[in-house]
Protein backbone atom coordinates (compact mmCIF):
# COMPACT_ATOMS: atom_id res chain seq x y z
CA UNK A 1 0.00 0.00 0.00
CA UNK A 2 0.88 3.84 -0.58
CA UNK A 3 1.72 5.26 2.62
CA UNK A 4 2.56 8.59 1.00
CA UNK A 5 -1.40 8.75 -0.48
CA UNK A 6 -2.76 9.02 3.35
CA UNK A 7 -1.39 12.07 3.90
CA UNK A 8 -3.14 13.72 1.55
CA UNK A 9 -6.82 15.04 1.94
CA UNK A 10 -7.59 14.63 -1.49
CA UNK A 11 -7.25 11.12 -1.03
CA UNK A 12 -9.37 11.11 2.24
CA UNK A 13 -12.01 12.96 0.62
CA UNK A 14 -12.47 10.24 -2.60
CA UNK A 15 -12.27 7.55 0.17
CA UNK A 16 -14.97 8.99 1.57
CA UNK A 17 -16.79 9.46 -1.80
CA UNK A 18 -16.43 5.88 -2.25
CA UNK A 19 -17.63 4.60 0.47
CA UNK A 20 -21.52 6.26 -0.12
CA UNK A 21 -21.17 4.67 -3.73
CA UNK A 22 -19.94 1.64 -4.02
CA UNK A 23 -17.33 -0.87 -1.94
CA UNK A 24 -14.12 0.48 -0.40
CA UNK A 25 -10.99 -1.11 0.70
CA UNK A 26 -11.86 -1.18 4.97
CA UNK A 27 -8.30 -1.73 5.96
CA UNK A 28 -6.79 1.41 3.93
CA UNK A 29 -9.37 3.53 5.08
CA UNK A 30 -8.92 2.70 8.62
CA UNK A 31 -5.32 3.15 8.16
CA UNK A 32 -5.86 6.56 6.53
CA UNK A 33 -7.98 7.64 9.53
CA UNK A 34 -5.53 5.89 11.98
CA UNK A 35 -2.39 7.62 10.16
CA UNK A 36 -4.61 11.08 10.25
CA UNK A 37 -5.42 10.89 14.03
CA UNK A 38 -1.89 10.40 15.30
CA UNK A 39 -0.72 13.07 13.15
CA UNK A 40 -3.31 15.66 14.81
CA UNK A 41 -2.31 14.48 18.10
CA UNK A 42 1.18 15.17 17.02
CA UNK A 43 0.37 18.44 15.81
CA UNK A 44 -1.43 19.02 19.52
CA UNK A 45 1.64 17.57 21.50
CA UNK A 46 3.89 19.97 19.74
CA UNK A 47 1.37 23.00 20.30
CA UNK A 48 1.12 22.09 24.13
CA UNK A 49 4.65 22.13 23.67
CA UNK A 50 5.20 25.34 22.35
CA UNK A 51 3.12 26.86 24.87
CA UNK A 52 4.68 25.45 28.22
CA UNK A 53 7.80 26.96 26.67
CA UNK A 54 6.19 30.49 26.13
CA UNK A 55 4.35 30.14 29.68
CA UNK A 56 1.19 30.25 28.34
CA UNK A 57 -1.87 27.67 28.92
CA UNK A 58 -4.03 26.82 26.31
CA UNK A 59 -3.66 25.34 22.47
CA UNK A 60 -2.08 27.13 19.96
CA UNK A 61 -4.58 27.26 15.98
Amino acid sequence: MDVTAYKAPQWFEKSRQRRKTCQYDAFAFDTAIIARVRGCMQRVQSAEHVDVKSGERGLVV
